[in-house]
């Protein structure tokens, strides 16, 4: 159990971070925190996200992860790492709400 965990901000080393969001989802492979999608962006060009990145949590090095067959853009979906596979589950994007399933 926790009794006290304070808060730091770490240098984060990329070229370009990922964009700004929410409402995206996240969880922990080995040393790696993995971020899908989400809404968001920088300034005024707010749009759903079907991206992945890493960020290596030993490093601080976030990384683009090369995958195929990308889900449609979402967000406000969920998602559960089983072993190595990533199961993202239904959200919404600006024109559609999804009851899906993709692997």
């Amino acid at each position: 159990m926790l009794k006290s965990c304070p808060w730091k901000k770490p240098d984060q080393r990329r070229k370009e971070p990922p964009c700004p969001r929410g409402a995206h989802s996240a969880s922990v492979l080995n040393d790696c925190l993995l971020v899908f999608g989400g809404y968001g962006g920088s300034g005024y060009t707010r749009r759903d996200f079907n991206d992945l990145y890493a960020l290596c949590l030993s490093t601080w090095e976030w990384f683009d992860v090369n995958t195929t067959g990308f889900p449609p853009s979402r967000s406000g979906h969920d998602y559960v790492l089983v072993e190595d596979k990533i199961y993202i589950m239904g959200g919404w994007s600006t024109s559609e709400q999804f009851d899906d399933l993709h692997i």
